[in-house]
């Protein structure tokens, strides 16, 4: 999209990206945090992101991974595969894709967290040079990532297309006899599988094991259910996991999204503040949340771009305040709007000490 820009430009036209949740949502309410501080001559020393898109608390205990589909699956299970890149303390971390799930770090509410693709390109996109800090996390329930991990590691999740899963020659095959064939082995009895699951997977602890496991014969893995072949391993997985993972009447969504930033003020001050945004679905009128925060920004957007609200023209992002301060503006008459959570500190003769001071404002 970037190569148009020139072109669109000579055209006189804007042609405006990014506007959904993530990304979307998600660099409104960092630009607009972020322009405030550079405005007021403070500075972003570490900028840490999380956003999930996820069942409801009471929605996730129905099945082992705490998820269901709001998306594409393949894309869903494609992502869990992408490397890691971000900052921590000034020095570049990265992840390769096969290792992500193990780098994960553990939340409040059940909630994990692991590394969203290359982070480090948003320092100069945030124009925020100055942050030693700084990585975008994406959010899932516990459990999830060691039962991906384990998917991963006995070749479910390899989208390359295999000659035994054409839909011609799959007639008669069995989801056990799929997995025996795919681990390689020496029959589908469910001691075996288990064994050889054993071996190409490294679990941390017994539990994890059973939990794995478990979670594998959930899905269907070791039935006599028929495979629905769709020529590659992920591809017949993600068939299958559409029908195991999807919302049923009455289940609601939710969506997390919080920003933290560490602030050092113009006047020496430190600052903590949080920046969150937490949406429900609303089964009764058939609204779910991630509907509602992708639709609405785009739809927004899409209005300003058509009636001149936005006047400059090319190919862009949300990453402008003049841009994003409008969209905001109506994403609020829209009621979507984001709490801020702000913790002051001090530095003294005896370091860093807190002022006590906690404000919660609704944008």
């Amino acid at each position: 999209m970037e190569k148009l820009h020139e072109d669109a430009k000579k055209a006189g036209i804007l042609i405006l990206n990014e506007c959904g949740l993530d990304p979307g949502i998600d660099h409104f309410l960092a630009i607009q945090t972020i322009d405030e501080v550079h405005r007021s001559g403070g500075k972003i020393r570490s900028f840490r992101s999380y956003c999930g898109a996820l069942p409801a608390p009471e929605s996730a205990t129905s099945n082992p991974l705490g998820y269901k589909f709001s998306w594409s699956p393949r894309g869903v299970l494609l992502a869990l595969k992408n490397p890691a890149k971000f900052y921590v303390d000034g020095v570049t971390q990265e992840v390769p894709g096969a290792d992500l799930m193990d780098y994960t770090l553990a939340l409040d509410h059940d909630l994990v967290a692991y590394p969203n693709r290359d982070s480090t390109v948003y320092r100069d996109r945030y124009h925020i040079p100055e942050a030693r800090t700084l990585v975008r996390n994406t959010m899932r329930y516990n459990g999830f990532p060691e039962i991906i991990k384990a998917l991963a590691n006995v070749g479910y999740l390899d989208d390359q297309k295999v000659e035994y899963l054409s839909p011609s020659l799959t007639v008669g095959l069995t989801w056990k006899d799929l997995t025996r064939i795919i681990i390689q082995a020496p029959t589908s009895e469910e001691r075996d599988l288990t064994q050889t699951i054993r071996a190409k997977t490294e679990f941390v602890t017994s539990h994890e094991e059973a939990q794995v496991i478990s979670a594998f014969k959930w899905i269907g893995l070791y039935s006599n259910d028929a495979v629905k072949a769709h020529h590659s391993c992920l591809d017949t997985l993600c068939g299958l996991l559409e029908d195991k993972l999807g919302y049923v009447d009455g289940e609601r969504d939710m969506v997390i999204l919080q920003h933290h930033f560490e602030i050092e003020h113009q006047n020496g001050g430190l600052e903590h503040r949080t920046v969150s945004m937490t949406e429900y679905g609303i089964p009764s009128i058939g609204q779910s949340a991630l509907a509602k925060l992708v639709g609405i920004p785009c739809a927004v957007a899409v209005t300003q771009v058509l009636d001149g609200s936005i006047p400059q023209t090319g190919v862009l992002a949300p990453l402008d305040s003049m841009i994003v301060n409008r969209l905001v503006e109506e994403l609020e008459k829209c009621g979507i709007r984001s709490q801020v959570k702000r913790s002051f500190l001090q530095k003294s003769s005896r370091g860093i000490t807190g002022l006590n001071v906690n404000a919660t404002e609704i944008y």
